[in-house]
């Protein structure tokens, strides 16, 4: 039991990692806040922007 409870925490854990694609809009804000911090979310708005159609 301790084994299988060991690979819960661990996919638990590492679906928490994972980017905001990943369909949780609780783990969108925090890589929003991330790519702000860092300066990237002016660039990750002009390439989405550039590749819309809009």
């Amino acid at each position: 039991m301790r084994r299988t409870e060991s690979r819960g925490d661990r996919v638990s854990r590492s679906h928490y990692r994972l980017p905001a694609i990943a369909g949780q809009p609780c783990s969108l804000l925090p890589t929003l806040f991330l790519l702000s911090s860092r300066g990237l979310l002016s660039r990750l708005i002009l390439i989405l922007s550039s590749s819309s159609p809009l």
